[in-house]
């Protein structure tokens, strides 16, 4: 990304660092996703990723800018981190268990292990939490089902 000084202070002026909240407000393009929008050398970038790259460094390929505000207008960066779809689901649930699925978030599976810690499993793409003890139940009984077969 070619951050000139041109480039920072168009992007500056269309941040607005709110006073009563922590948040630094984007005015400028916003997608439909809610994210705002910056163009550089005509090309649409999201605008917390060039508030990170610009106030706290280079972002390793394929990583997720996440805010820690869930406000999709904030550009501040000490609310941005750098994530994974993983780690990006599983603060949001955190945050709002209703988030993924309407419904409130269940702390046990249907059968009635605990789903946190190291048996929660949360998958990457779709937030959806499962039962790291139900799938090792069904993958030794798929296991046994084969071997009988044989």
């Amino acid at each position: 990304m070619n951050l000139t000084p041109e480039v920072i202070t168009r992007f500056e002026s269309k941040i607005n660092k709110s006073t009563t909240t922590d948040c630094w407000w984007w005015i400028g393009s916003i997608w439909k996703t809610g994210y705002g929008a910056f163009c550089i050398e005509h090309k649409n970038i999201q605008a917390h990723r060039v508030s990170y790259e610009l106030y706290v460094g280079p972002i390793p390929e394929r990583a997720l800018i996440c805010h820690t505000c869930d406000n999709a207008h904030c550009v501040n960066p000490k609310h941005l981190y750098i994530g994974t779809n993983t780690t990006n689901n599983r603060d949001r649930l955190e945050r709002d268990p209703m988030s993924f699925s309407g419904r409130p978030q269940q702390n046990n599976c249907l059968r009635g292990h605990e789903l946190s810690g190291a048996n929660l499993g949360i998958s990457s793409i779709t937030g959806v939490r499962w039962c790291k003890e139900c799938t090792k139940l069904r993958m030794r009984a798929a296991r046994a089902k084969k071997a009988g077969a044989i």
